[in-house]
């Protein structure tokens, strides 16, 4: 995580629980801004990016809530984190974006 989920008491809103996080880096990836929900950060494929957030161990279920949460707005990518971790990340969902831009 590396944007609003990095705050403790939302997630744990969100999740209805304590999840412990620990910090790790992800390569290859750069903090911007939403291009939709301007307020919000987001990540995206840089070659020489560099992201500094937060890992944390979370099942199905959780991910469910997350998603919820992140909006149509936001997809999951596969990542591997700088400790070797297998990890998921929240990007721009480039096509939630087209398909509400022909909605206008």
């Amino acid at each position: 995580m590396y944007g609003t989920l990095k705050d403790k008491s939302l997630r744990d809103n969100i999740l209805g629980r304590d999840v412990k996080s620990k910090s790790d880096v992800l390569y290859g990836y750069s903090l911007g801004v939403h291009p939709v929900l301007t307020s919000y950060p987001v990540v995206f494929k840089s070659d020489d990016g560099v992201v500094y957030g937060e890992v944390f161990d979370v099942s199905e279920q959780d991910f469910e809530l997350l998603d919820r949460y992140e909006s149509q707005y936001y997809m999951k990518e596969d990542v591997i984190l700088e400790s070797n971790i297998k990890a998921k990340v929240y990007v721009v969902n480039g096509q939630a974006i087209e398909n509400s831009a022909h909605a206008i």
